[in-house]
């Protein structure tokens, strides 16, 4: 593809002025052709300024011809959008643009202008973001090398723009897209990677990947109905990555765990974008931020029933808790392995560590004395998963494990100080 392809001469202008192309129909048919033409010169607008040349003929509903291959598009603007004015049913072919350098640095340039906007008016205000840019200032050049790479085709521009245009109708998928996409490339550091090179594609790659998850979706119809798997393996070229993404969208409320299936749990980009997915809607089922602990719990809890990876949720947790919580919780895991009766991890009131142990077995011999009445089954809920963590009734305190986890936790803040 050596042209940037629009549907209409509204999404082109679209681009140019920042308005979703209803609204500049809406304007042109309210203001008529000269003075719509008036509106759009007293903008600094890069029409005005670089030849945009037809690589196709544009016709009418017809087949009619009506602007040659070769000419540029600015020649014929006012007559065709005086065509759209006098007859509200007319349109045309699409518009595609030959791809001169001046055109594809200004579609670079529009697509980046718009993707910063996005990102300094709301990611970059949130607390996740910021915990994560306080801990790794590059990360942002980490999300920039991500948009680089899709963008850096033709076919990717069209894609991107095509995306964001509709970020008005699908702003919390895209949000939720783009947190993802930052949040995993805030996790490159801790891979363990040690090939820096392969480190470093990988999680560009993933970042294209979080950022382009439901490109189809919030594209509407101007995609051709390609699925986003397919404009993703059209991009970059990745089976891994289209693999992953189809078997995302597959996911079903009543499927089994994803990751119960073996094949599944050595796709990188599967594990990844389920589990950051997963870690980004309980946030927002919360209410709260990325350093809550409880939120860290229901993940770990998702993963221990194989809906998210193990790896990336401890990872997750290494990435955003302060060091003696990460260890405390990750040693409260390992504990709770070494008795049968599936005790549950309690939060204690302030600090929110998890300190104590639960158990509806009275009869046990480490059974303590301390009673807790759980009144109501507690309910991980996030992306169609509906996990039951903890079941109501009346627990109590195992000795054995509570103080086993307590000397570990005295001795992690010890070895702190």
């Amino acid at each position: 593809m050596t042209n940037i392809t629009h549907n209409n001469v509204f999404e082109m202008l679209s681009v140019d002025m920042d308005i979703p192309q209803n609204e500049i129909k809406d304007i042109l048919l309210s203001k008529g052709t000269d003075d719509f033409i008036h509106y759009i010169k007293n903008q600094d607008l890069w029409i005005h300024k670089t030849e945009l040349i037809l690589t196709k003929e544009v016709k009418d509903i017809h087949g009619k011809i009506l602007i040659n291959s070769g000419i540029s598009i600015n020649k014929y603007l006012v007559s065709l959008l005086e065509r759209y004015v006098k007859d509200d049913k007319f349109t045309t072919s699409e518009l595609s643009i030959e791809c001169t350098d001046p055109v594809l640095s200004m579609y670079r340039d529009k697509s980046y202008k718009k993707i910063n906007n996005i990102m300094d008016n709301y990611i970059y205000k949130e607390d996740t973001a910021l915990l994560l840019l306080e801990k790794d200032k590059n990360i942002k050049t980490s999300f920039n090398n991500s948009v680089e790479q899709i963008i850096s085709t033709p076919k990717g521009i069209c894609t991107f723009l095509k995306m964001l245009e509709n970020f008005k109708e699908n702003k919390s998928s895209i949000l939720n897209s783009l947190r993802s996409s930052l949040i995993t490339l805030g996790l490159a550091s801790y891979s363990g990677n040690k090939n820096q090179e392969s480190c470093d594609i990988l999680s560009v790659k993933s970042g294209i990947l979080c950022i382009l998850q439901n490109i189809s979706e919030v594209s509407g119809d101007q995609l051709c109905g390609l699925s986003s798997p397919d404009i993703v393996k059209m991009l970059v070229n990745d089976d891994a990555m289209e693999q992953a993404l189809a078997l995302y969208g597959n996911i079903t409320d009543d499927a089994a765990p994803i990751f119960s299936d073996a094949v599944n749990r050595h796709n990188y980009y599967l594990r990844i974008l389920v589990t950051v997915n997963l870690f980004v809607e309980l946030i927002a089922e919360s209410n709260t931020d990325a350093h809550n602990l409880e939120v860290h719990k229901a993940l770990h809890e998702l993963a221990e029933r194989r809906y998210a990876d193990l790896e990336i949720t401890t990872l997750l947790s290494k990435l955003f808790l302060p060091e003696v919580k990460h260890l405390i919780l990750q040693e409260a895991y390992e504990i709770k392995k070494k008795c049968v009766n599936c005790p549950i991890i309690w939060s204690t009131v302030g600090d929110m560590l998890p300190v104590r142990f639960l158990c509806t077995t009275e009869s046990c011999d480490y059974s303590g004395s301390h009673k807790t009445l759980i009144s109501n089954d507690v309910i991980i809920s996030a992306k169609g998963i509906q996990s039951t963590s903890v079941i109501e009734g009346l627990y109590y305190s195992c000795n054995m494990l509570t103080s086993e986890l307590q000397d570990y936790y005295k001795s992690v803040v010890k070895a702190t100080e």
